[in-house]
């Protein structure tokens, strides 16, 4: 079978790009960038934005995995995200004929806090997560052959922004306000992610999906484990969460808000068709802490030579 991936320099295609090419796909890959993987058959570089560069990368594809766009960023371009993100799947989508459309969305798209079912009604609070649900409105409305999935925070080796920043505070030795924190969230190893893809995939599945790794998990267990696989012990004081509110008023309003508030997702339909994740939350992590560790070392010896 062969697999069109968008966005394959980013965190989540780079892995998805290793996972397709060892479970035997003939892999294309598109990056604005490039990408120097030696494994690749095919790469594609530059803008897909217009219709004959849309069906040149199409051409003999199967299955389009589109994991391309602009992630969500402080003080991001609205107008780019848009262009971006909706847009260019609305390019992808008018072009993709018979093939089957997959789309990694974002659990973001419910809102930032609660307990969610792909039936939950959608509340995107932010710039990302608006594009996002307005992408999966895009690819619906076509009528094309989909398959969309919602993850949470997704981790693994490489992993960028939120979840590297929650690696280094845990790991930094500096006492953190979050020992008191009560509230369970679901996670996804992109392992697991990719799983639920080539399992979608391969069983002919359409329709919208959540998919975790199925266990919810307690920020502060989180950041201990975290610190254990690296050796070291995280500092956490618990303060009660009425004094916190106020401290996160001043420092970091939204910060606290986005990992205060509870945020599990129902995965009883990904399951109903006989998904089950491949790896527990404790091997991702610990998949995850040696790549961390790894890099840190690399960027010691770097530092040094320099």
């Amino acid at each position: 079978m062969r697999i069109l991936i968008t966005g394959a320099s980013g965190f989540i295609g780079k892995q998805a790009v290793f996972h397709f090419i060892e479970k035997g796909y003939r892999v294309r890959a598109h990056s604005r960038r490039g990408t120097d993987n030696p494994a690749l058959q095919e790469t594609l570089a530059g803008n897909l934005d217009r219709p004959e560069e849309v069906e040149k990368a199409f051409r003999d594809v199967d299955v389009i995995l589109h994991l391309g766009g602009l992630a969500h960023a402080k003080d991001v371009d609205i107008e780019k995200v848009e262009k971006t993100n909706v847009e260019w799947t609305r390019l992808l989508v008018e072009h993709a004929g018979s093939r089957l459309f997959v789309y990694v969305s974002s659990s973001k798209v419910y809102g930032e806090s609660g307990s969610f079912g792909e039936d939950s009604p959608l509340n995107p609070e932010d710039v990302y997560a608006r594009a996002k649900a307005a992408a999966e409105e895009v690819i619906v409305d076509s009528g094309v052959r989909s398959l969309i999935f919602r993850p949470p925070l997704v981790y693994g080796p490489g992993v960028r922004a939120n979840f590297l920043a929650l690696i280094r505070a845990a790991t930094s030795g500096i006492p953190l306000p979050l020992g008191g924190m009560t509230a369970s969230r679901h996670y996804v190893y992109v392992g697991n992610l990719l799983a639920a893809v080539q399992h979608g995939i391969e069983r002919g599945l359409v329709g919208t999906y959540n998919v975790t790794d199925g266990g919810e998990v307690r920020l502060p267990d989180l950041l201990r484990s975290m610190a254990r696989m690296a050796g070291r012990k995280a500092r956490l004081i618990s303060i009660p969460p009425k004094f916190l509110r106020l401290m996160a008023r001043v420092i970091s309003p939204d910060a606290y808000a986005k990992i205060s508030g509870e945020f599990t997702l129902n995965t009883d339909k990904l399951q109903a068709t006989g998904f089950k994740p491949p790896h527990s939350l404790e091997d991702g992590l610990r998949e995850t802490m040696q790549w961390y560790r790894a890099a840190s070392i690399q960027k010691s010896l770097d530092g040094s030579a320099s």
